[in-house]
């Protein structure tokens, strides 16, 4: 029963890894289609640095 339990646990946290990481593949190229998308136009912040609040690369 003890090892049925942990491996139940063992499962979960992989199941949340992959979800956590295809949060990240999604952000990430949603960031690349963007900036591919945003790069021929004019900087309307005039040197006003915007953060986002994601994943680092």
């Amino acid at each position: 029963m003890r090892i049925e339990k942990k491996l139940e646990d063992i499962e979960k946290l992989l199941n949340e890894l992959l979800e956590r990481e295809e949060s990240y593949a999604i952000m990430k190229l949603s960031e690349e289609s963007l900036e591919d998308f945003l790069e021929d136009e004019p900087d309307i912040y005039g040197g006003f640095q915007v953060k986002s609040s994601g994943f680092e690369s």
